[in-house]
């Protein structure tokens, strides 16, 4: 990881310890991200200089000051937006939303 702080490397191992608890994933970097699928991409994880920006889709809208942006996608789907500065911020919560995201594109995979 060139040119990033070493904190953003923390960062994304940290991501990656708690999504290898979900199930089988695979990454898949492309130009300007690594996306994670399962199938599907349920997260696209892109390494900025000093932080890592997340994209993650659920079922719903999440109201919270730690979602920068969301919009609808389509019917069921809801794209979020959010920058993480600190490993401490992959906490629980997050881990959360991503985990919701693997469910949904592991529920899809099976239709």
């Amino acid at each position: 990881m060139r040119n990033k702080e070493p904190h953003v490397q923390t960062i994304y191992n940290r991501l990656l310890e708690h999504i290898d608890t979900f199930g089988p994933f695979t990454l898949n970097p492309v130009k300007t991200a690594v996306q994670v699928k399962n199938g599907a991409t349920f997260l696209s994880i892109k390494l900025r200089r000093v932080s890592v920006q997340l994209e993650f889709q659920m079922k719903d809208s999440v109201a919270h000051p730690r979602i920068d942006k969301s919009f609808q996608i389509s019917r069921n789907r809801v794209l979020h937006f959010l920058e993480i500065h600190h490993p401490d911020e992959v906490d629980e919560l997050l881990i959360s939303w991503i985990r919701q995201a693997y469910i949904l594109t592991a529920h899809d995979r099976n239709y």
